[in-house]
């Protein structure tokens, strides 16, 4: 079945006052929609056709799952942006036993705004997951409490942090987690931990032929609680030959099983 094509980049506006009947090309209550991921849905319907789907969230909390799941028909990039002046102001607040970004066998950026999956017990309670070959980029996002990680690449998804920093105000098991070819890079800048999270299983975890890789070196503001990180399975954590007490935490690393810190 044949999809109309893009003939222009496109801007969905996503708004508390919206409504999802509505076709999300205003930014009003009259025309935004209401939900993200509506949003997300009409944007999977097109042909790309090599241009760019941006949908613009404005200021409030969102309780939703915001699954992105390819194929993608057409070249072009789908954005999820929030508020650029103040990234807290949109929060996605993830339901019971859901992530709040899921990515799948696609590509997605997202920036300027708040993530977190507090609710029900763990299980996919993840902030942002990148799996089945997905790209994810995140630029300028925070990340309050999640039940599993913050970060999670999987089955040979890749996710991206951008260089221009972001905070973690909220505990985890990780706040990376890469596992079964998953890979997670870091681009550097200043990250800042609010208020001492704890990480209950490392603050970062690779495992099962994974990496993690800081591209530059970021630094770290604030402190947090938990093993500083956990490489085995043949995955590697690669810090550009820093120390191993230079991650957040307050308790001894490991490797095993092949895992390698360098």
């Amino acid at each position: 079945m044949s999809r109309e094509q893009l003939t222009s980049n496109i801007t969905y506006y996503v708004r508390g006052d919206g409504s999802d009947a509505n076709d999300g090309l205003e930014d009003t209550a009259l025309g935004a929609f209401l939900t993200i991921q509506h949003a997300v849905d009409v944007a999977m319907t097109w042909d790309r056709n090599g241009y760019d789907i941006t949908i613009q969230v404005r200021d409030g909390t969102f309780d939703e799952c915001v699954s992105v799941k390819g194929p993608v028909v057409g070249i072009g990039k789908l954005s999820i942006l929030g508020n650029s002046t103040t990234p807290n102001n949109v929060l996605i607040d993830a339901p019971s036993g859901a992530g709040a970004i899921v990515v799948d066998n696609c590509d997605l950026y997202v920036k300027y705004m708040k993530i977190q999956a507090v609710n029900g017990a763990p299980g996919d309670n993840y902030g942002a997951q990148a799996k089945n070959k997905a790209f994810l980029s995140l630029d300028k996002v925070s990340f309050g409490a999640c039940l599993t990680a913050h970060v999670q690449a999987s089955n040979y998804g890749r996710v991206s942090i951008s260089g221009n920093g972001y905070t973690i105000s909220g505990s985890a098991w990780n706040h990376y987690w890469c596992v079964n070819h998953g890979t997670i890079e870091n681009n550097g800048g200043t990250i800042t931990l609010s208020g001492t999270p704890a990480f209950y299983t490392a603050f970062i975890n690779v495992t099962t032929l994974s990496s993690m890789t800081f591209w530059s070196t970021p630094t770290w503001s604030g402190s947090a609680t938990g093993k500083r990180y956990d490489a085995n399975k043949n995955s590697v954590l690669n810090t550009n030959g820093q120390a191993t007490t230079w991650l957040p935490g307050n308790s001894a690393g490991s490797t095993a099983t092949g895992g390698q810190y360098c």
